[in-house]
């Protein structure tokens, strides 16, 4: 029984009860203040369980303007396994602002950015990305990266990007106005050795190896032995493989 039905069910008994008992009367308040405390208390924990998710709603349009390509990775909305939840959902990746999407029955919703245990696997491109700390511009930051190997705990990470540049307004004849533009930018690649968060790997081959501390004259062999370079995306998974194998 629902809490208004059990209002009306109290109601009905209350007014149809005669004569007018005050002790009724409180008796019928004491347990519907009691059977609301017990509804209450079985609906606390779906709260929680949305408070854990975190879902925030989409609050800025990027299609309110013009624009010209797309902040998002792939070009619709595509099933993906949560594991934080139990259905497949319609998912996409705002790359420019950095957030996974979900398009549920056309309201969308932000995935939390503030939980570190839980996995995104795009069930038909066999990519799954997972939260990270790292550094941008001297200040730590969360974003979401694709996993492309790991192993006991280490990460070897893809971090996929899109940038927004503004919309320019013509000023002269002979000038062309341009929409808000949207253009996806070169990869990065990251490491992972620490619980949540990630290192950039450095250009320089001497200091890509110095990420591997005590195995820096190990990699740097195997890398020349095999003729592997760190800026290769297929190179990087072999070398780190290696590296994991020897640690």
């Amino acid at each position: 029984m629902t809490l208004k039905n059990f209002n009306f069910f109290c109601n009905f008994l209350f007014l149809n009860s005669q004569p007018m008992n005050y002790k009724k009367t409180g008796l019928h308040l004491i347990i519907t203040l009691m059977f609301m405390q017990l509804v209450q208390s079985q609906i606390h924990p779906i709260e929680l369980h949305k408070n854990t998710l975190d879902y925030r709603v989409r609050t800025f349009n990027y299609f309110s303007e013009p624009i010209k390509g797309s902040p998002y990775l792939f070009k619709e909305f595509i099933p993906a396994k949560i594991s934080l939840l139990k259905e497949v959902c319609l998912v996409n990746f705002d790359a420019y602002d950095n957030q996974m999407e979900i398009d549920k029955s056309g309201k969308f919703y932000y995935l939390p950015r503030n939980n570190f245990n839980y996995t995104v696997e795009f069930v038909n491109l066999n990519k799954t990305y997972k939260l990270f700390k790292f550094d941008k511009n001297n200040e730590i930051i969360t974003g979401f990266f694709q996993i492309l190997t790991t192993k006991n705990g280490a990460y070897l990470l893809k971090k996929e990007r899109i940038k927004r540049h503004k919309a320019k307004i013509a000023t002269h004849g002979y000038e062309k106005s341009k929409p808000v533009t949207f253009q996806r930018m070169k990869d990065s690649y990251f490491m992972s050795f620490e619980k949540n968060k990630a290192l950039e790997i450095p250009s320089k081959k001497k200091h890509f190896a110095s990420l591997f501390n005590n195995h820096y004259n190990e990699i740097t062999a195997y890398m020349k032995l095999k003729k592997l370079s760190h800026k290769k995306e297929k190179d990087l998974i072999q070398i780190f493989e290696y590296y994991v194998s020897i640690n």
